[in-house]
């Protein structure tokens, strides 16, 4: 007697499909904090298997950074978030506990992804998309590592930092770019930047380039930028 196989269960695939989104949502909602669950529509392919169709609302743009953890084996976000690194000798600006980052980048969405991952890092984040606000900004508050973008409206990076430096000559700074020549990685660290970055960079390697700034002696004064 031939065992038939038993047709597909699409009605209960469909069920566990919408489960395990359901729960994602919650996650996000409890590891970014925005009451605004993520909402989505199922659909059926040609096959018959359950599918998402369509993801909406605000927390949809949280999944590019948890996909994006996931592909790199970077600490994942979840709901009993790890207590916040313990701040370096060398640090000034501490509030609360945590060291505080300033970034200065002009390109939105990159920007929310950078700062999404820094406080679940645990470090306290400010947001500048412009010079003349990151001037400001600095002007008015204590940091302990500043991250900015080479190519910036009105400025470079190096002209940034080079006003940065007059207000504060041991700043610790990450340069941040799209993309970057033959020799000018060397030629940013030898005019007083920790490292340098690429925006291909992992953000794995961009958190533990970060944590290795803060715990490093801070730049020598001496130090003359060169825009």
């Amino acid at each position: 007697m031939t065992n038939k196989k038993k047709p597909p269960n699409h009605e209960a695939e469909q069920h566990q499909l919408s489960k395990q989104l359901h729960l994602l949502s919650n996650h996000l909602g409890a590891v970014w904090g925005n009451a605004t669950l993520l909402k989505f529509h199922l659909k059926h392919d040609t096959t018959g298997q359950a599918m998402v169709d369509e993801l909406v609302g605000p927390l949809k743009d949280a999944l590019d950074v948890l996909l994006k953890l996931q592909e790199e084996n970077a600490p994942y976000p979840s709901k009993t978030l790890p207590p916040p690194p313990t701040p370096s000798q060398n640090s000034i600006a501490t509030l609360n506990g945590c060291e505080q980052l300033l970034l200065i980048e002009d390109d939105l969405q990159y920007a929310d992804m950078l700062t999404r991952y820094f406080r679940y890092l645990g470090y306290e984040v400010r947001i500048a998309g412009n010079p003349r606000d990151a001037l400001s900004l600095f002007e008015r508050e204590e940091f302990d590592l500043v991250l900015l973008d080479h190519h910036l409206p009105q400025m470079t990076g190096l002209e940034v930092a080079q006003k940065l430096r007059e207000q504060n000559q041991r700043i610790r700074m990450i340069l941040l770019s799209g993309e970057l020549h033959d020799g000018q990685h060397e030629l940013f660290r030898e005019v007083g930047f920790y490292s340098v970055l690429t925006k291909t960079s992992s953000l794995k390697e961009v958190g533990q380039t970060v944590r290795e700034s803060l715990d490093a002696p801070p730049p020598s004064p001496r130090v003359t930028l060169m825009a």
